[in-house]
């Protein structure tokens, strides 16, 4: 078994071989209850493993995010519906000013990674994260005339 040259996943465990070779010849030992220990470290083993993959895609993401962002030109329709009424006045001015051209440089392309975490850090969707435009709005970085950097739920990811 040590000269084996198969793929690790088709090799059978070091710590199973005594019973595999017993098992091929005299059949002495036999087969008892479950190894909490052994069990245990698989687990960890496991989940650890999935854990990893977890967090490479998710660097995956982060970085197809960095390099490829969402831009966000206007408020959609349906923030617009969500919104309360002492907000719909803020709608209104929006929904009456011109549309901007499609250029690069009227598109949001700052990326928001703090924003996205704290967001899945608190359980609040994308679309009430993406309410902190108001915040903009307040302090006057968006307006009417100016929505390069409204945040836009697709954006926030």
């Amino acid at each position: 078994m040590s000269e084996c040259i198969c793929e690790k996943e088709m090799k059978v465990p070091q710590r199973e071989r005594a019973f595999l070779i017993d098992q091929r010849s005299t059949r002495l030992m036999q087969i008892g209850r479950v190894d909490k220990q052994v069990t245990a470290m698989m687990e960890r083993r496991r989940s650890r493993q999935e854990w990893m993959t977890e967090r490479q895609d998710e660097e995956k993401r982060r970085k197809v995010n960095i390099e490829h962002p969402a831009s966000s030109e206007v408020l959609s329709e349906t923030d617009k519906e969500e919104s309360n009424s002492e907000d719909e006045c803020v709608a209104d001015e929006w929904k009456d000013a011109s549309l901007p051209e499609e250029d690069s440089s009227d598109k949001n392309l700052t990326p928001i990674p703090t924003v996205a975490l704290e967001a899945d850090r608190y359980g609040v969707s994308n679309r009430a994260a993406a309410a902190c435009t108001a915040t903009l709005i307040d302090y006057g970085i968006v307006t009417p005339d100016d929505r390069t950097n409204v945040v836009d739920h697709h954006k926030v990811c």
